[in-house]
């Protein structure tokens, strides 16, 4: 039987907020901190020719790619027909936009959170931990996770 151990995440006199992206099956969980603004998906300059990014959103007086991603973290050329908000993700000075169908914010006092399990890991995911809300279970990332797995499938 494989044991699971707890991340270590202590309790907070403030609870940290989080928010919760859902990505077709998929609910990824970021800080809060992390995701500056929302935006609807009609503030995104759409283009069709670069390969893994669907358009341009436009922030702090610079235009910064936004990507839409499968439940599977692939990259998708069509925007499906739900995913209508545009998270703009922060990574320290740079930004990226996530098209998302759904964003939830949760506090870390809602949810349980682990390790990913050494049998579940790859080298290149984004995903650093999984999260348990209720009886769902959502993946955890970070900008500089995403960043990161972005880079490295351009």
């Amino acid at each position: 039987m494989t044991t699971i151990l707890d991340s270590g995440q202590r309790e907070p006199s403030i609870p940290s907020r989080y928010v919760k992206l859902k990505l077709d099956a998929l609910s990824l969980v970021l800080p809060q901190s992390e995701i500056p603004r929302l935006e609807p998906l009609s503030d995104v300059d759409i283009e069709n020719d670069h390969h893994s990014v669907v358009g341009w959103i436009a922030a702090d007086g610079q235009q910064w790619p936004v990507y839409c991603l499968s439940k599977d973290l692939d990259s998708m050329k069509r925007i499906p027909p739900g995913r209508r908000i545009c998270a703009l993700v922060a990574d320290e000075s740079q930004y990226f936009g996530l098209l998302c169908e759904e964003v939830q914010p949760l506090q870390c006092t809602e949810f349980k959170q682990w390790a990913m399990p050494e049998c579940m890991r790859r080298s290149a995911s984004p995903i650093s931990a999984l999260v348990l809300h209720g009886t769902q279970v959502y993946c955890m990332s970070t900008a500089a996770h995403l960043t990161a797995y972005l880079a490295s499938r351009t």
